[in-house]
């Protein structure tokens, strides 16, 4: 009761927040204790109370407390493979990522091992759950991504963060890439969506090896019959661009130099449909000025199909077909080549 009485207080005076911090001591062993009784009532207000000292006051949590706080979310998290309400899973996951982007994490601290072990328990929980949360599967990828952020931060780059990064990467080839492949008949478009933003996050923070070390585990399943399968299934906006912005950084990784970018400047342009894209191609009017630029673009994704052998658009036939739009299309793209 005490608990839930001061999670009124810290929504209705704002100037409660800051005496939160003086109780945070208090807080993380009541937390401690409460995690340890599945399914306890006031876990979620207690953790809406330490997410708000974190937030409202960064680096006012020690190292110790720190480190307390860690293990019992770890467990928290562990604990949901069993079963946990989804609000107190996300907040969990919202602490672990206020705990990520705090100064006491990113200072001396190096929590790298603990956050790849959080994130791990995250979605394993996540794709454990029968019934799916669709607010639960997006905070536990928007902790996905603040843990892969993590392992890019700082001037130097330590073992540790070499392994959260590996890691993190595991976790997206070995369970989260899979599940999008096979179940997207049967996916929410928000979820399809947090997952492909996913993705394309690991590979706009790039780092050589990593980066196309990911993008060769997308061409390996058929990425560009793939995009265009949920350019079928899901017919919006929003779809539309962040299947071919991920391609133009897909591109960028595989062929380097900013390969993907007539991709980018023409994203809102392209066709949903390939048969369409064909159709584009075709074309000859001089009224539309977006017209090259798109061309570009669709042959870059032809050319770039074609070289991983998967020729869901035939870029041999279209070269038979249009010779000479195929050479200057082709020369815009690669000039040095």
């Amino acid at each position: 009761m005490c608990l839930q009485v001061l999670g009124l207080l810290s929504t209705a005076e704002e100037t409660f927040k800051l005496r939160l911090v003086v109780g945070i001591s208090t807080l993380i062993p009541a937390l401690r204790y409460v995690a340890e009784v599945p399914f306890h009532p006031v876990q979620c207000e207690t953790l809406k109370l330490i997410y708000e000292c974190i937030s409202e006051c960064p680096g006012s949590v020690s190292t110790f407390q720190l480190e307390e706080l860690v293990l019992v979310l770890i467990r928290m998290l562990s604990d949901g493979e069993m079963g946990i309400i989804p609000e107190t899973f996300i907040m969990v996951c919202s602490v672990f990522v206020a705990l990520i982007r705090s100064p006491s994490c990113n200072g001396a601290l190096d929590l790298s091992k603990s956050i790849e072990e959080a994130t791990n328990h995250a979605i394993l929980a996540c794709l454990s759950v029968s019934e799916r949360n669709i607010n639960q599967i997006l905070q536990c990828l928007y902790l996905l991504k603040e843990a892969y952020a993590y392992s890019h931060d700082g001037n130097s780059i330590n073992s540790s963060k070499l392994e959260l990064r590996s890691g993190i990467l595991d976790i997206c080839r070995t369970h989260l890439l899979p599940r999008l492949v096979v179940g997207i008949n049967e996916m929410e478009e928000d979820i399809a969506l947090g997952l492909l933003e996913t993705f394309h996050l690991i590979l706009l923070l790039h780092s050589s090896i990593n980066a196309v070390e990911f993008a060769e585990s997308l061409i390996s399943i058929g990425w560009f019959s793939f995009s265009y399968e949920c350019l079928g299934l899901f017919t919006g906006d929003r779809m539309k661009n962040r299947i071919y912005l991920l391609l133009s950084s897909l591109m960028d990784s595989l062929l380097g130099n900013d390969s993907g970018q007539p991709i980018r400047e023409t994203a809102l342009h392209l066709p949903c449909d390939p048969i369409d894209l064909l159709f584009l191609l075709g074309q000859r009017s001089t009224k539309s000025l977006d017209l090259p630029s798109c061309q570009s673009a669709v042959l870059l994704i032809m050319y770039t199909s074609s070289l991983y052998d998967e020729r869901y658009l035939n870029c041999q036939n279209f070269i038979l077909l249009f010779p000479r739009l195929a050479i200057n299309s082709l020369t815009s793209i690669f000039p040095n080549s």
